[in-house]
């Protein structure tokens, strides 16, 4: 919807007679607070729904510009959000990748294409926890990237 429609709207519904308006329960007649008429819609029949109708129109109007407002201000938290987890995912992937990478060259490293170990000892006291970290950190970053798959992140 057009925001210069809107703004019509909005003006209309601030300039009418001030409410509350009210429909004359004998006839489909609709009045202000005083008791003026407003609208005169006929006696009786199906004359009162339509002056049922025009009596709730400003305040409805009005409900409905704010709940508009509403739901405006409420996507663009959703859009902001939805922008910070995309980067945050982002983020994680890229760390995923790099991680794997390192993974792989550790792998050629102390085998390469599954050919006995080039290091010529075993992983000492210093390597093994290197290589643990990056499995474990590899098995993390996918838990995580999967987490916010599911979640209906943004691929």
């Amino acid at each position: 919807m057009a925001d210069d429609r809107l703004t019509e709207i909005a003006a209309r519904a601030t300039a009418v007679t001030p409410g509350p308006w009210l429909q004359r329960s004998d006839a489909g007649i609709v009045t202000d607070a005083e008791d003026r008429p407003l609208a005169v819609f006929g006696t009786s029949g199906p004359h009162c729904v339509d002056a049922t109708f025009i009596a709730h129109a400003p305040e409805d109007v009005r409900w409905l510009l704010a709940q508009l407002e509403q739901a405006r201000a409420i996507a663009v938290e959703l859009e902001n959000e939805n922008a910070r987890l995309t980067a945050a995912m982002e983020r994680r992937r890229k760390r995923l990748v790099a991680a794997e990478a390192d993974l792989l060259d550790m792998r050629g490293t102390l085998s390469p294409s599954g050919a006995p170990r080039r290091v010529p000892m075993e992983l000492g006291g210093r390597l093994t926890p290197v290589v643990e970290w990056l499995l474990d950190e590899n098995a993390r970053l996918t838990a995580d990237l999967s987490k916010d798959a599911s979640r209906g992140g943004v691929s």
